[in-house]
């Protein structure tokens, strides 16, 4: 019979430029001025415990933290995941 536990941490950082096009007046003839730049950021961390037992079973169980902040407010969240595997 084999038997081991492993504990992981893990994070990570993204950071995102978009262009999106602009809610402009009609009529505007300069195409640089319909652009805007929206800036996103994620950032996540977490750990993981996993269990291996006899030779094919293992039960993983992990929590996530995520976090995206925007210029666009509609596109901010924080997020609790939990999994189990």
């Amino acid at each position: 019979m084999l038997e081991s536990t492993t504990f992981s941490l893990f994070a990570g950082y993204r950071y995102e430029d978009q262009d999106e096009l602009a809610e402009t007046s009609l009529g505007t003839s300069d195409l640089g001025d319909q652009f805007e730049t929206i800036n996103t950021q994620n950032l996540y961390a977490g750990c993981g415990l996993q269990y291996s037992f006899w030779k094919w079973y293992a039960v993983d169980l992990s929590y996530r933290y995520g976090d995206q902040t925007s210029d666009n407010p509609e596109d901010e969240y924080d997020e609790h995941t939990v999994m189990l595997r």
